[in-house]
């Protein structure tokens, strides 16, 4: 449910990193549209996926699951709370 909670502020987000609407104009527009999400969402995604799988790698079997979990927990209610505000 917060990957998909996530995903209600992504085009704000895209904006503030200047992959939002793009400047073209006709037929042209549509595709640049469609790119600038594409690669926006990418961005996006590898920005918080990727170190938070590499993490988890290295840490889940002195850490432990249920601790890194609630770490995760944590910080997804700070995000939240950041983008509510």
């Amino acid at each position: 449910i917060a990957f998909y909670g996530l995903n209600l502020n992504t085009s704000i987000v895209l904006q503030a990193i200047n992959f939002g609407t793009p400047s073209s104009q006709g037929t042209r527009l549509v595709y640049d549209n469609l790119w600038n999400t594409c690669v926006g969402n990418l961005i996006l995604s590898a920005g918080g996926l990727l170190p938070g799988y590499y993490f988890t790698f290295f840490f889940i079997d002195s850490w432990g699951r249920k601790r890194i979990q609630f770490m995760g927990f944590a910080i997804l209610t700070v995000l939240f709370i950041v983008l509510g505000t």
